[in-house]
């Protein structure tokens, strides 16, 4: 038995057998001696009691919440090939210009991309299966009206409003495997598998559009109305699968009144207007050239600078929680494996990774962090190999003695050759882009270890606290 745990047990006897005599003492004491009669964790005792308490749940009901979690990843891949499809049948149904078409697809990825931050927070502020319940639930709705929609207007918003819904939606399943299971091979699995729904999405809903487009009488229509009944279905099986309460409950002290407005407002500003300019900067009235462009991309800059100084002011403050824990960028595995997101903007298997870099309280801001480089760095890659596409296209048009706005005319109207070259042009810069992603991962994350290997309950960092104990 260590010397402060024998003065804290004889203090304690001290104090049953005699009150009077121990108050009196009490009030002699010094503070030196008050600091010495604190007990201090041992090591394994520290390591318990930081350790975290994952919630009992049986092998049938794992399986089927990583299901739920991997269709619900397919269903918002697939709902966005889906657009892109029906796109012209749209168009032609409620007589949506061709210039406004783009908006059908961009109004639910851009209204995705400003509310994810928001939304992961949430997500772990309330609880990440009621996020993800309601998160659904709105979202089906939304497909409901999309299938209804009368007009572009009525379309525009709903599907605007779809994105918002399915902000959460991603935040909340990564927190759903986080905070249900530990360290392993498990999570590995659950995390692959809710990584493995997006790349099938996308070959679902290629078919499933086509299919329900051509053979259905409702057409289009049809398509959404498939959605909508899959996320009511996703709904219902997370309410009886996933642990947890189903009704929302702040987990800390700090409530809606306490979130960090003024971040929100920054981060949904500073992300609109980086994604909207570069996806839309090809369409402008004189493309790249536009002046409108650059500016409110400059404009999303500033506000990102913003965003970044006042989270780091609230953070050292500390009275209110921020929205973006700008400390989690110190940390280099984690901003390493933002900065490959970023490259690859899609790189389904970089979900594996989350779990290894945010604490288990943080997993639904975590996964909005992910989901928000992933949809910042889709819109910034398709911008740049847009541009070197359209340009190479051009030289190489030029040369066949054919001028071309890359940007502006219709595909089958230039050259074959020309058109050719631009497309390897850009499939060259997105190689290129996958390699300076490999190169990150190689360089930086080469002591990341095994993934799925469960780790010691203690620290990383215990040895060196120890250490400072015993000098104190």
């Amino acid at each position: 038995m260590s010397e402060t745990n024998s003065i804290v047990m004889a203090t304690s006897e001290k104090a049953e057998h005699n009150p009077e005599t121990f108050k009196g003492d009490a009030l002699e004491t010094n503070q030196h001696e008050q600091h010495i009669a604190i007990p201090i964790l041992t090591r394994v005792e520290a390591a318990t009691a930081n350790t975290n308490v994952f919630p009992a749940i049986s092998t049938y009901k794992a399986i089927i919440l990583v299901s739920l979690v991997m269709v619900s990843s397919m269903m918002q891949v697939a709902s966005g090939i889906g657009v892109s499809i029906t796109i012209a049948d749209i168009g032609h149904d409620l007589k949506i210009p061709s210039g406004q078409l783009q908006w059908v697809a961009s109004a639910g990825s851009l209204a995705t991309a400003c509310t994810l931050l928001v939304s992961g927070k949430l997500a772990d502020m309330y609880g990440h299966k009621p996020v993800f319940v309601i998160g659904c639930i709105f979202g089906g709705a939304m497909f409901l009206g999309m299938g209804l929609a009368r007009d572009k207007y009525q379309l525009f918003i709903f599907r605007a409003l779809g994105g918002v819904a399915f902000s959460g939606v991603t935040p909340a399943a990564i927190g759903l495997i986080g905070t249900t299971f530990p360290e392993g091979p498990a999570k590995s699995r659950a995390f692959a598998g809710l990584g493995a729904g997006a790349p099938v999405g996308t070959a679902i809903g290629l078919v499933l559009a086509g299919i329900t487009t051509q053979y259905t009488p409702a057409g289009w229509r049809t398509f959404f109305w498939i959605c909508a009944g899959l996320s009511c279905a996703l709904a219902i099986g997370a309410t009886f699968v996933a642990p947890g309460s189903l009704i929302p409950r702040a987990r800390t002290e700090h409530t809606l009144k306490g979130l960090d407005w003024i971040g929100v407002i920054l981060s949904a500003v500073a992300i609109f207007c980086i994604v909207f300019p570069l996806g839309e900067g090809g369409n402008a009235p004189q493309g790249w050239k536009t002046p409108f462009v650059w500016i409110v991309l400059g404009s999303g800059i500033v506000f990102s600078v913003l965003f970044v100084l006042w989270e780091r002011r609230l953070e050292k403050r500390g009275a209110k929680p921020p929205l973006m824990r700008m400390s989690m960028w110190n940390r280099k595995m984690f901003a390493s494996l933002m900065l490959a997101d970023l490259c690859l903007s899609g790189a389904f298997t970089s979900m594996l990774f989350i779990s290894r870099t945010s604490a288990q309280s943080e997993q639904g801001q975590g996964g909005s962090i992910f989901s928000t480089v992933v949809a910042v760095g889709g819109a910034l890659m398709l911008a740049i190999s847009t541009i070197v596409s359209d340009r190479v296209a051009q030289q190489k048009a030029a040369s066949l003695g054919v001028n071309i706005d890359a940007s502006k005319t219709q595909s089958a109207e230039i050259p074959e050759p020309a058109l050719l070259q631009g497309y390897r042009a850009a499939f060259w810069t997105c190689f290129g882009l996958g390699i300076l992603a490999a190169f990150v991962v190689g360089v930086f994350l080469r002591k990341m270890g095994t993934v799925g290997r469960k780790k010691h309950v203690a620290s990383e960092n215990e040895g060196e606290q120890v250490e400072a104990v015993r000098e104190a």
